[in-house]
């Protein structure tokens, strides 16, 4: 199991929103960082009663629109130990979570591309792993925790997205115990 010592997203609708909601339901602390004015795409603000449970929603830029989700993305990616991307469709097909990777590549961080829609929930992909398992091993050396980022397509479905997070996390696919 991966000790994990926050959550961060974007609070956009789909993958962002079912990091924080997996954070809440697992009381691990949740920060939302947004853009100045962002509002979740398809509402009219976050949902019923998740805004309460967060630890923090931080404007991490003035910038609005599709500049401020840009630099908003980057910054998740910098601040954090690890990313996943929950996907509902072949990563090249999005956007959001393209940009999300390629600042993973950029800024030499671990991530998981992990598709909620394969049978069973199976992760596709691991990259940048000899970082990542170093961190973990550090860690567990140090007895610290970890942050991660958690991201994904906007009309992904929230409700298989925490359980997709579950599974990875504390389920595993072989053990039980969760990757780590």
């Amino acid at each position: 199991m991966i000790p994990i010592e926050k959550v961060i997203g974007g609070g956009q609708s789909g993958g962002d929103i079912a990091g924080a909601k997996f954070g809440v339901k697992n009381s691990i602390p949740v920060d939302i960082n947004i853009c100045k004015d962002f509002i979740p795409i398809g509402r009219k603000g976050f949902p019923d009663g998740i805004v309460s449970r967060i630890s923090n929603v931080n404007v991490v830029t003035q910038k609005t629109g599709v500049a401020g989700l840009i630099e908003r993305t980057e910054y998740n990616v910098k601040n954090s130990d690890f990313t996943i991307i929950l996907l509902n469709r072949d990563i090249y097909k999005t956007k959001g979570s393209k940009l999300t990777v390629d600042y993973c590549q950029r800024h030499s961080k671990a991530y998981f591309l992990y598709d909620i829609c394969v049978v069973g929930m199976t992760m596709l992909k691991f990259y940048n792993s000899h970082c990542f398992w170093k961190v973990i091993e550090l860690t567990r050396q140090m007895g610290t925790k970890l942050t991660v980022n958690i991201a994904g397509p906007r009309d992904l479905d929230e409700s298989r997205g925490v359980r997709a997070l579950e599974k990875m996390l504390y389920g595993g696919e072989k053990d039980g115990k969760g990757i780590g």
